[in-house]
C-alpha cells in the first residue's frame, strides 16, 4: 500500500493517557513529544500503539510494550537520562531517551 497518516497512543498500565499529532502521508513517522507522566513504578507497564488514520476506519499499525524498569535500563544502556522524585524513591520521575536507538 502507500504511505500512511500515522499517529500513536501512550498507555500506562492500560489507560490511554498521550496522543501524538498525526505525521501525514508517510511510512516512517517521527515525533518528538513531551508528555506529563505520574512518577512510574518499575514494574509499571507502559505501551505504545502507533495507528493509520483513516477516514472510515484507523488501522492498528502495532503495539510495543515495556516495564517502567525496562526502559530504565535500555536508557541506561543508550546514554539517555530519567530522574527520581527523591534520593532513594523508587518512582521515575521523568524518562529522556530516542526512542529508535532503544527499539532497534
Amino acid at each position: 500500500g502507500g504511505a500512511s497518516d500515522c499517529y500513536a497512543f501512550l498507555s500506562v498500565n492500560g489507560d490511554e493517557r498521550e496522543r501524538t499529532a498525526e505525521a501525514g502521508n508517510t511510512n516512517r513517522p517521527e515525533w518528538n513529544p513531551t508528555w506529563p507522566l505520574e512518577p512510574l513504578s518499575s514494574n509499571d507497564t507502559l505501551q505504545v500503539c502507533v495507528f493509520d488514520a483513516d477516514a472510515d476506519w484507523d488501522d492498528d499499525l502495532g503495539c510495543i510494550a515495556f516495564t517502567a524498569g525496562d526502559i530504565v535500563d535500555a536508557i541506561r544502556r543508550e546514554g539517555g537520562s530519567f530522574t527520581r522524585p527523591g534520593a532513594g524513591d523508587s518512582h521515575i520521575e521523568s524518562l529522556t531517551f530516542d526512542a529508535a536507538r532503544v527499539v532497534d
